[in-house]
């Protein structure tokens, strides 16, 4: 794989992780419970599992950055 086919690998990686963390908030609110409301424990669990995919995303990229190039 050249240079450029894996920049864009982590590019996309790290795209599809931003747009996981966005989308989130929303397809939670989609899931149906018995009260038609979502439960408390969502105000507090979204932003903790979206903060988990933000420092995902870095890591993720730091770490391709960190690997020395082969060739």
């Amino acid at each position: 794989m050249n240079e450029a086919q894996t920049r864009r690998n982590i590019l996309l990686l790290n795209l599809a992780f931003w747009v996981v963390a966005i989308a989130f908030p929303y397809v939670i609110r989609l899931l149906p419970t018995g009260s038609g409301h979502p439960p408390k424990i969502y105000e507090v669990l979204v932003p903790i599992i979206q903060i988990m995919l933000a420092v995902g995303a870095t890591y993720h990229v730091a770490n391709a950055l960190r690997k020395p190039k082969q060739g």
